[in-house]
């Protein structure tokens, strides 16, 4: 009788439960797995990967080498880390970051490698907002020294940079003409290998990632003005990047550009005091990786702090 009666309990609380998991789907009650799926990010971690080598064009670095005593190679090198350091540390607290720069193992050359021959490049026009965003850099880094300002003034421009065009072919009074976009353009990657974010993907753990596919640092002014006075001629420093998920969907391509004086050739200065601003720009425009305002206050404020020291050590 008693074992009657535990086997007709059981059947009940069994029964119970199965009609409770059926009026939960009936009824569109989620279930644990569903609700903590959708309280996750569609992004959670990036993986950066950093330019070729001889992706490196740089105009400045016989004055770095005069300063610093480095040889191309390691000035090179200095940079492509520099910039790989300060994208990790402009990537938002809601996302993870891995460098493949930062990561110490043997098997990271060859997957670089690996990485550098599934990829081509190719220049495409800068986006809109990019063009906003450069141009917002370089409004923030105007000096305010009135002599430098009267003395800009005084220069005479001879030869003007040509306006932007939008570039394409017509047709004009029955004839085709041609005209050439003097745009910004930027770096593209293009992926050729199918399976390289899948590969990428699996290994790091990782659901979108940055190519950061070329940095240039070359003379801003034109070659008529720049030898005239270092107060007038700036360089700009233009890093290329392209960011997609691990879907091959490209989120984002562009360029990020900042201007600095050409006597700025202390290559720790340029990596800690204009490459956060390169990195913050890309960060920008990776979903789920952007930085509080709160938190960019305070990294201004960190690096205007280490600015004010590096010049009080320089006057010791």
């Amino acid at each position: 009788m008693h074992k009657l009666i535990t086997i007709v309990c059981l059947f009940s609380f069994f029964g119970f439960n199965a009609q409770e998991n059926t009026f939960q789907k009936k009824g569109n009650v989620k279930s644990d797995q569903e609700v903590y799926a959708e309280g996750r990010p569609e992004y959670s971690r990036v993986l950066i990967i950093p330019f070729e080598p001889k992706m490196y064009i740089s105009s400045a670095d016989k004055e770095i080498a005069s300063r610093t005593k480095l040889t191309h190679q390691e000035i090179r090198e200095n940079m492509r880390y520099g910039i790989s350091n300060q994208m990790r540390h402009a990537v938002g607290k809601g996302m993870k970051s891995v460098s493949l720069l930062h990561i110490d193992t043997g098997a990271v050359g060859r997957d670089l490698g690996y990485i550098y021959n599934s990829i081509g490049y190719k220049y495409k026009p800068l986006p809109a907002e990019d063009v906003a965003r450069n141009k917002q850099n370089e409004d923030d880094l105007k000096p305010v020294n009135k002599l430098k300002g009267s003395f800009n003034k005084l220069i005479k421009n001879d030869n003007p940079a040509p306006k932007e065009t939008t570039g394409g072919t017509r047709i004009k009074n029955g004839q085709i003409e041609s005209t050439v976009s003097y745009g910004e353009k930027f770096m593209n990657t293009s992926i050729h290998n199918p399976n390289l974010l899948k590969v990428l993907s699996a290994k790091y753990h990782a659901d979108v990632f940055l190519f950061i596919n070329e940095l240039n640092i070359e003379a801003a002014a034109p070659a008529s003005r720049a030898g005239l006075s270092t107060l007038s001629y700036k360089r700009k420093v233009k890093v290329h990047y392209t960011i997609f998920n691990k879907d091959g969907k490209e989120l984002h391509g562009g360029a990020a550009i900042v201007h600095m004086p050409s006597t700025t050739n202390d290559m720790n200065k340029i990596i800690n005091n204009y490459f956060p601003i390169l990195a913050q720009n890309m960060s920008d425009n990776i979903p789920g990786a952007q930085t509080s305002k709160l938190d960019q206050e305070k990294l201004k404020e960190e690096q205007r702090k280490a600015t004010q020291q590096r010049e009080q050590i320089k006057k010791l």
